[in-house]
């Protein structure tokens, strides 16, 4: 019953959002797309309740309910992330507000994306953490209080992972690819090179830089790189 709650949540979720942002930017009516999005949140306190009323009725702690509970941290934590993402796709698809930037990819532009990206993950680890200690409390049977253990355990686990990688791009961080052909290419062209065979040549000599094959280096060749008269 609880992965079926936990799958009807995430669907009522985005249900939820694209009837809130289709108020907004399709319908014209802001209010209403406000208050459909302040019930997302909700959706979270039914998976929760669902959850703790399970147990507390005798129900037999399954991975189920830790997947409730972890659920319910990352959706708390990322939900504004996501709903900020979701409205400004919308806002550019339907509002003619101008495209939402891309993540930055390179450099420490990226490490700062991580970085905030882990403090999200650090807002939801804090939120299962917290609800899995309640649910401890409140149900206070060994099976609970174990399973719940673990989940801790997890989400722990969880945030010092994404740490990680958000230090290797700190201390490592990621450079753009360069473009294809770069490598083995020619230096920078000497000063007076026009790209053709000889014009350097005649532009060393004093002529006239024609473009033409040693024209430059013929004397008294005209501009237009043919042979003057004969004296």
């Amino acid at each position: 019953m609880i992965v079926g709650l936990i799958l009807a949540a995430e669907v009522a979720f985005w249900v939820v959002l694209a009837a809130g942002l289709g108020a907004r930017y399709v319908l014209r009516r802001r209010r209403l797309g406000g208050a459909l999005l302040l019930g997302v949140p909700l959706i979270d306190v039914l998976l929760l309740t669902a959850t703790a009323i399970d147990l507390r009725g005798g129900g037999e702690m399954t991975p189920a309910h830790g997947l409730a509970v972890i659920y319910l941290g990352f959706t708390v934590g990322y939900g504004h992330y996501l709903v900020r993402w979701a409205d400004g796709h919308a806002a550019h698809r339907f509002g003619g507000a101008p495209r939402p930037a891309k993540p930055p990819r390179y450099g420490m532009a990226r490490a700062r994306h991580e970085w905030r990206l882990w403090r999200l993950t650090l807002l939801a680890v804090v939120i299962s953490l917290l609800v899995a200690q309640l649910l401890r409390w409140f149900i206070a049977e060994e099976t609970t209080t174990d399973g719940m253990a673990e989940v801790q355990y997890l989400m722990l686990r969880v945030l010092g992972i994404h740490g990680l990688v958000a230090l290797v791009y700190t201390v490592w961080p990621k450079k753009p690819k360069s473009p294809a052909g770069e490598a083995g290419t020619a230096g920078p062209e000497p000063a007076g090179w026009s790209g053709a065979p000889g014009a350097a040549a005649g532009s060393a000599a004093g002529g006239p830089r024609s473009g033409a094959p040693g024209a430059g280096g013929i004397p008294g060749a005209l501009p237009g790189g043919e042979p003057g008269p004969a004296r």
